[in-house]
């Protein structure tokens, strides 16, 4: 293993990663590798392979990407359901894998990659000379490849970053009592734990984490945004758009799609662009019944980083639904990034995000922010978002909190 001369090397474990331009912990992990590069330290990548991809094997400017194999036998594609799932069918068989996965794995079926994972630095990456690992989670498997390599080799400095809780994903109260021990024993050797916001440090103190180990950075996300697209609004209609999958489970589907016939009413022309998973919305829509159809839709699958950055500077307004679930555990959608960066007006619908506009899940509240917004009435200071997500500052942070610059 080299690297360049009088360097700091470190070791990038990650579930996602490039070319996933769509899941946000592959950007997240994009940002912790700029930053380690801007701060002249030499990173080697480790993650599972996507099929028909070519990575750089080679050193590319003090960077190194080692595709692992996900696993054999518990790995299933990142982007597909397993039969039974799909089906919804409860049969015998679909029955023991459900109770295997939930009562004989920790924490999941992607703890196959870590094991893989784990045997390849080994083998490959020289842990023992290397000067600090981050791993990226979720999912928590990442993370137990840092455990276990800290264990083995206590001179190389681990930082532990969390998208969401894992233990308290749920709240305070719905957690099972193993994962709690699990995840205690496996965080009890950490030198660093990074979180995207102030209100989940609980979650890790509640874990034996202690406070001055915990560091908030924001979700990473680059203004890398393209300078045209080819997608088209309707210039005389008020357009409103959402990033991602809106399914007939949210309550607050229903309370949106009246807000919209209420503004239908009011002669406000409304076009709804929704990038996500288009069957879920059509099915949420059918449940909803065909008299709820009170504009018109403009459905997209979701679309390169880049691309969508652009088209969401083209929309009059933009929405995100927050549940009960992430609210309840101080998630905040990584969306709202993105929605910052264009520059156009948002709000969030259910649960209030502390710093954010919000409407509450009522459609006559909803109604009256989208006219506000409509009517150029909508105040909100963004600046100080801007700063809180501003990308060079945070993967500055994030990478001297991972070669030790930045202590609490």
């Amino acid at each position: 293993m080299h690297t360049s001369s009088n360097s700091k090397r470190a070791i990038v474990v990650t579930y996602w990663h490039r070319p996933e331009t769509n899941s946000p912990r592959a950007h997240h992990t994009e940002g912790i590798v700029r930053g380690l590069r801007d701060c002249g330290v030499d990173v080697d990548v480790v993650f599972p392979a996507l099929p028909g991809v070519q990575y750089n094997s080679h050193d590319d400017k003090g960077l190194r990407e080692h595709p692992v194999k996900p696993g054999f036998l518990l790995h299933k594609s990142k982007y597909t359901k397993s039969g039974a799932e799909k089906s919804g069918k409860s049969g015998i068989k679909a029955k023991i894998l459900r109770w295997a996965n939930k009562h004989l794995l920790w924490p999941d079926r992607t703890i196959e990659f870590s094991i893989m994972a784990l045997r390849y630095i080994e083998n490959n990456l020289a842990p023992g000379s290397a000067d600090c690992i981050v791993t990226v989670g979720l999912p928590l498997s990442c993370h137990i490849v840092g455990s276990r390599m800290k264990r083995k080799y206590p001179g190389i400095r681990w930082t532990a970053d969390y998208g969401d809780p894992y233990t308290f994903a749920s709240g305070e109260k719905a957690f099972r009592r193993k994962d709690k021990v699990l995840e205690s024993r496996m965080l009890k050797n950490v030198d660093a734990v990074t979180i995207p916001v102030e209100d989940v440090k609980w979650c890790y103190e509640r874990l034996g984490v202690a406070t001055k180990l915990l560091h908030v950075i924001p979700q990473l996300y680059t203004t890398d945004i393209a300078a045209t697209t080819e997608y088209e609004v309707d210039t005389g209609a008020f357009n409103v758009a959402c990033i991602g999958t809106l399914y007939c489970e949210n309550s607050e589907l229903q309370e949106f799609v009246s807000a919209l016939a209420i503004l239908r009413e009011s002669g406000i022309p409304v076009v709804f662009h929704m990038f996500g998973l288009i069957g879920p919305f059509r099915e949420a829509m059918r449940e909803l019944g065909e008299e709820m159809n009170p504009c018109e839709w403009r459905l997209k699958d979701y679309l390169p980083r880049k691309e969508l950055g652009a088209i969401l500077k083209l929309m009059d307004a933009l929405i995100c639904f927050t549940t009960k679930k992430a609210h309840g555990a101080g998630q905040r959608p990584s969306r709202y990034i993105e929605y910052v960066y264009s520059g156009r007006p948002f709000f969030n619908i259910g649960p209030g995000i502390k710093g954010f506009p919000n409407a509450a899940c009522d459609r006559n509240e909803i109604a009256s922010a989208l006219a506000s917004i409509h009517n150029g009435e909508f105040h909100f200071d963004y600046s100080r978002l801007l700063k809180e997500f501003d990308f060079k500052t945070n993967s500055g942070r994030m990478a001297n909190i991972i070669i030790g610059n930045e202590r609490n």
